[in-house]
């Protein structure tokens, strides 16, 4: 619900739009910059550099600018000024490993999804922006070196899910909260369009229900450091298991999809008791820090 003892600066209207203004400004400036980062051609320090000026231009930069223009509390609007618990963290932590089995079919299936035969053209030039994708992450992560894990880690782990979390949980999600909006509303919405930016129609799914539980995460807590460690988790997780295995992100999304024993679906069966079973824990010691 609405926040009461937050004073802002602007009216509610007015929110949405100036929301817009500034996202727009620094999206198509952000742009820019990466284009011409990558005009020498795709490398993967040229990747590293156009995701960290991505991640600073078009999702953390304009968040902060937003914060300031609306309120004189800022870092409280962001939910940046306080930590969770170090029992809430370590819970997360958990639930972001239980859940990796169950993910994992929900990803495999999302991906084998086909369209209507008339939609042949459409389906390919999806799986060729799919394709693109992969190429572009397998560039990020970089040689089967420790350098280029730590490096990993570092931008698509930490960097990445602080710049995606103060953006689409600190600020969208937060505008929308402070909004006569359902905070459940608030949470979907935004996760739906944390899932449409990243442009992969065939890994929507997953992603709309990570953008989820990342919303939950913050809401629930009142801090967004909560829904940060978990993204950066799970980035961390996805990047270290491209390094070690030296496939592409497709490669093992295949590989995912090729299991179903018996085996599989007990695993899978245990991972979801276990990580429905941590959201309720997550959410009974969070409960009177939402805001």
């Amino acid at each position: 619900m609405a926040d009461n003892h937050i004073r802002f600066n602007v009216a509610a209207s007015q929110r949405i739009f100036l929301l817009i203004c500034v996202t727009v400004f620094f999206m198509l400036a952000g742009a820019v910059v990466v284009g011409l980062i990558m005009a020498g051609g795709e490398t993967g320090v040229r990747m590293r550099l156009a995701t960290v000026a991505q991640d600073i231009l078009m999702f953390i930069a304009p968040a902060l600018l937003f914060a300031m223009m609306v309120t004189r509390k800022p870092a409280e609007f962001l939910m940046i000024d306080r930590f969770p618990s170090l029992v809430t963290m370590l819970l997360t932590l958990a639930l972001v490993l239980a859940m990796v089995p169950a993910m994992n079919v929900i990803v495999a299936w999302n991906a084998s999804l086909t369209l209507p035969a008339e939609l042949a053209e459409v389906e390919n030039w999806l799986r060729q922006a799919e394709e693109n994708a992969s190429h572009l992450i397998s560039l990020l992560i970089g040689t089967h070196t420790v350098g280029a894990l730590i490096m990993a880690l570092l931008i698509v782990g930490v960097l990445t899910g602080l710049a995606e979390e103060i953006f689409f949980r600190g600020m969208l999600q937060r505008t929308l909260v402070t909004l006569p909006f359902n905070a459940h509303v608030s949470i979907w919405i935004t996760a739906f369009i944390f899932s449409a930016v990243h442009m992969q129609f065939f890994g929507f799914v997953p992603r709309l229900l990570l953008g989820a539980l990342f919303g939950y995460l913050a809401f629930w807590s009142g801090s967004l450091w909560l829904s940060v460690m978990a993204h950066a988790f799970n980035n961390m997780c996805a990047a270290s298991a491209m390094w070690a295995s030296g496939d592409s992100e497709e490669a093992l999304i295949n590989n995912i999809g090729s299991g179903g024993s018996v085996s599989d679906y007990v695993v899978v069966a245990i991972s979801l008791v276990i990580s429905v079973g941590l959201l309720v824990m997550i959410e009974r010691t969070t409960r009177g820090n939402r805001r």
